[in-house]
């Protein structure tokens, strides 16, 4: 259990956040999911303008 909890708290997730994610995941996000550096890239390579998600990934995966 030590190294689940290691894993965790590497993410830099609250505790609150990281149960708010596990349990309603499929509600908080409807496209792609990860830090904003990654949407930006993501979205750079489908040639999209705007970074859908962007709200809710820095709400709920930043710290």
């Amino acid at each position: 259990m030590a190294t689940h909890d290691s894993f965790l708290n590497r993410l830099n997730i609250s505790a609150d956040n990281r149960l708010k994610i596990t349990t309603e995941f499929d509600s908080l996000f409807k496209g792609a999911v990860g830090a904003l550096p990654a949407l930006t890239e993501y979205c750079e390579y489908l040639e999209r303008k705007l970074r859908q998600g962007e709200s809710n990934s820095h709400r709920w995966l930043c710290a």
